[in-house]
C-alpha cells in the first residue's frame, strides 16, 4: 500500500516537471480532497424523499463522500436533489452500495429511479452493479449513470500493477457498459486512467486531470 502511494506521488511530482493547467488544477484538487477527508464522517444525508430522482453518490478509491461536497452545492444551488453520500472501503463496495441504495428504497413507499453518480472506482462500482440483475435491490431502478473519471476500459497504463486487484470487473463492462443508460465525464489529461473509448457516450472536458475533474465547475455544469 505504502509502495503504490509513493508511486502515485512520484508520477505526480513527474507531471508537475511538465507545468500546465492541468497539473496545477490536479496539485490543487488533491490538496482540497486531503482537506475535505476529515469532514467525510459529518457530512448530511437526506432523511426522506422528495418526488425527484434521488441521486446517489459514489465517491473514489482513497476519497470519502466529502469529495462530493463542491459537487452537492453546485447541486443543492440549482435544487437538484435528493442527494445522497455513504462511505466504503474497496473491498466491500458492491455491498456497501447495495445497503445505499436498499436504505433510501426504505424511505420509499413506491418503486423508485435512482441517479448514479461515481468518481473513479465510484464509476466501476456504479456500473459493475448495474449490468448484474441478480444484485439489484428489489423496488430501485438505475435511471441514469454519471461516470466521472471512470475506469470503464480494461487498457493499461504505468499505474495498472497497482490496481490490479481492481481490474477484474473491467472486460465485462467494456464489453457492455454500451447496454447501460451511462454518461462519461473525461479529460484529455487524466494520468491515472485512460479516457472511455465509447465517443458517443463521453464528454470530454480539456486542461483537468483525475482528481482536478471532480471539483471542476465544467463538470459539474454537465451533470445539471
Amino acid at each position: 500500500m505504502l509502495k503504490n502511494f509513493l508511486l502515485i506521488i512520484l508520477l505526480l511530482f513527474e507531471e508537475s516537471y511538465h507545468i500546465s493547467f492541468s497539473t496545477a488544477r490536479e496539485v490543487s484538487a488533491f490538496i482540497s480532497s486531503a482537506a475535505l477527508y476529515p469532514f467525510g464522517e459529518f457530512t448530511p444525508t437526506p432523511i426522506s424523499l422528495t418526488e425527484d430522482r434521488p441521486i446517489l453518490l459514489i465517491h473514489g478509491a482513497g476519497g470519502n463522500r466529502a469529495t462530493w461536497y463542491p459537487l452537492m452545492q453546485t447541486l443543492e444551488k440549482h435544487q437538484i436533489g435528493p442527494l445522497y453520500s455513504y462511505n466504503y472501503h474497496p473491498k466491500n463496495r458492491l455491498s456497501a452500495l447495495k445497503t445505499a441504495l436498499a436504505e433510501i428504497r426504505d424511505q420509499a413507499t413506491e418503486d423508485i429511479e435512482v441517479i448514479l453518480i461515481g468518481h473513479s472506482l465510484g464509476a466501476i462500482t456504479a456500473c459493475e452493479y448495474a449490468l448484474h440483475p441478480e444484485w439489484h435491490v428489489p423496488g430501485v431502478k438505475i435511471h441514469q449513470i454519471i461516470a466521472i473519471a471512470g475506469r470503464t476500459s480494461p487498457h493499461a497504463n504505468r499505474l495498472h500493477f497497482c490496481f490490479e486487484h481492481l481490474i477484474s470487473p473491467l472486460t465485462l463492462i467494456d464489453d457492455q457498459c454500451h447496454t447501460l443508460p451511462l454518461t462519461c465525464i473525461d479529460t484529455d489529461h487524466d494520468w491515472l486512467v485512460p479516457q472511455c473509448h465509447r465517443a458517443e457516450q463521453t464528454i470530454t472536458i480539456p486542461n483537468h486531470s483525475h482528481l482536478s475533474l471532480l471539483f471542476s465547475q465544467k463538470t459539474h455544469h454537465q451533470i445539471i
